[in-house]
């Protein structure tokens, strides 16, 4: 019974020694192609992080003139999604506003020319025209 138990080891060792001795230079060669991309998005990453400290300086010296809709550089502040507090105090008061139902309305700065249109139920801007 012993050699029996002993043959079937010894045999299951024979069948299993070719798989383990090829997955290892696979295993070594994934972990050598992991390392290699992180390394690389490493390198990316430092070089993007390198360059927004200038991006920062740009958006600190941006002259805007609280509530002047004359401004252009005013405007150009403008996004997406801005609540209407936001927008009063890059633009100032509109001139006119109109309201198209309950699903959106507009602010009138030089009518009909210059607006900025906002979703009604939500009350946030959802585009504009700049002068």
């Amino acid at each position: 019974m012993k050699n029996y138990l002993l043959t079937i080891t010894v045999c299951i060792i024979i069948l299993i020694a070719p798989c383990l001795a090829l997955s290892e230079p696979a295993s070594e060669t994934r972990i050598a192609d992991l390392e290699r991309t992180v390394l690389n998005l490493l390198q990316r990453v430092a070089a993007l992080e390198a360059r927004l400290p200038i991006a920062d300086e740009r958006a600190r010296t941006t002259s805007i003139k609280p509530g002047n809709s004359l401004d252009i550089q005013n405007w150009r502040q403008l996004r997406t999604g801005m609540s209407e507090h936001d927008v009063e105090r890059l633009l100032g008061s509109p001139k006119k506003i109109i309201v198209y139902g309950e699903y959106s309305f507009k602010w009138f700065y030089n009518y009909p020319s210059c607006v900025v249109r906002f979703n009604g139920q939500s009350r946030k801007v959802n585009g504009w025209q700049e002068p």
